[in-house]
């Protein structure tokens, strides 16, 4: 079990049953600030990519900081290491990683805070 002030979330998009985009995050929250993240996306690449710099990106932020979410899910959509597949062109599942991030760092944040 996560310690306290910890919130997990997974996201993932699909087509055929074949995901075209997953993203896992962890936050670490104290007096809402992200003092810990980190942010792994997989499914758009050969393999799955730790996001270090996009988690970075994220800590000593408030957790209510906007751009500095939008920062984290363009960093990680770069490290992606997307391709060019049957589910889209590098630039769309770079998108959709963009979008999964920011939903899947939200959601962490909202379990870290639930009592």
């Amino acid at each position: 079990m996560p310690a306290p002030g910890t919130g997990v979330a997974h996201r993932k998009l699909s087509f055929h049953e074949r995901p075209a985009a997953t993203v896992a995050a962890a936050v670490q929250v104290e007096s809402g600030t992200i003092t810990g993240a980190r942010i792994t996306v997989g499914s758009v690449g050969a393999r799955p990519v730790r996001a270090a710099a996009a988690a970075d990106a994220l800590v000593g932020r408030p957790t209510t900081d906007t751009p500095a979410l939008a920062e984290a899910a363009a960093l990680a959509a770069e490290v992606s290491d997307a391709v060019e597949d049957a589910n889209g062109s590098v630039e769309y599942k770079q998108q959709l990683v963009r979008v999964l991030v920011e939903r899947c760092v939200k959601a962490a944040v909202g379990e870290a805070r639930a009592p």
